[in-house]
């Protein structure tokens, strides 16, 4: 096995590590989890590993890797390619000297590739467990983008991250133009169906409508959203959003019930959220 490493978060964490797992596997590693600084003491590590299976990337080997790695020595940690789905790809939940440390697998080749696309302002969305709007394929640049190298030997991380920065203006117009689009179509849905004793149905408009206007806003401020996670909180630190965002997305989500007056209510703050994040893009 090849490898380089690049990591967001647990320096400390590698610094002491970074030659135990170097003797095991020699494939581009790398944490997301807390990259943005926003993690807190019991947060998971995610440790993203960045493979090349024309390089000799065997998983099998990766699996005895996280066997001796993890505190109770398991086995049958990691998943097949493509255990987690199509996007998420695979990976495994360890835990390392009581720290819940996950790797998490990405095939560098196909990473270069939707980087490639996100520059042309190629965006799709994707269903995916554990994603309850959608995994974007543009998360894998977020991904490059947001992370601190750790060990990058052949230097191929940063140059993927490279292409990242400055944020670009392509990817920027064809996101706003996307998701603006569907924020007020689900809007649409929802206010359609309150009368129609249907909730269920109206929540996930509105929940689709508020997914939307958070990756326009982390369009409009430059900044890559890697997970529907504490992406309403992240939101209310940007510079270009609407006042009191969170607050107003809390009490919306609160309105939302089979009382059809609050349900009503809550949709018509929502609307006007809308409204003032369209009067974001021309100024």
């Amino acid at each position: 096995m090849k490898a380089e490493v690049k990591c967001c978060d647990g320096r400390k964490y590698f610094e002491s590590n970074q030659q135990r797992i170097g003797r095991h596997t020699r494939h581009y590693r790398c944490s997301f989890r807390r990259a943005r600084g926003t993690h807190h003491e019991k947060s998971d590590i995610d440790i993203g590993i960045y493979y090349d299976e024309t390089e000799g990337f065997d998983i099998r080997e990766l699996g005895k890797v996280a066997a001796k790695l993890d505190d109770e020595h398991r086995e049958n940690l990691i998943t097949q390619i493509g255990g987690w789905g199509p996007w998420v790809n695979a990976g495994g939940w360890l835990v390392i000297q009581e720290y819940h440390v996950d790797f998490i697998l990405r095939d560098i080749k196909r990473v270069s590739q939707v980087i490639d696309d996100c520059l042309a302002g190629k965006v799709s969305a994707h269903y995916q467990t554990g994603h309850p709007h959608a995994y974007l394929n543009v998360m894998y640049m977020g991904e490059i983008s947001v992370c601190k190298i750790l060990v990058d030997p052949r230097g191929k991380i940063s140059e993927l991250k490279s292409r990242t920065k400055p944020y670009p203006q392509t990817l920027k117009d064809a996101i706003v133009q996307y998701f603006m689009f569907e924020a007020s179509f689900s809007l649409m849905f929802a206010e359609d169906n309150v009368d129609k004793d249907d909730i269920y149905y109206v929540c996930g408009h509105c929940f689709r409508s508020i997914s939307c206007l958070n990756q326009v806003l982390f369009a409009l401020n430059e900044e890559y959203c890697i997970n529907e996670k504490k992406a309403v909180r992240t939101i209310d630190g940007f510079i270009i959003k609407p006042k009191d965002y969170k607050n107003r997305i809390d009490e919306i989500i609160t309105l939302l019930s089979a009382d059809r007056d609050t349900t009503r209510e809550g949709i018509n703050m929502l609307k006007e959220l809308i409204s003032e994040t369209e009067i974001l893009l021309v100024k």
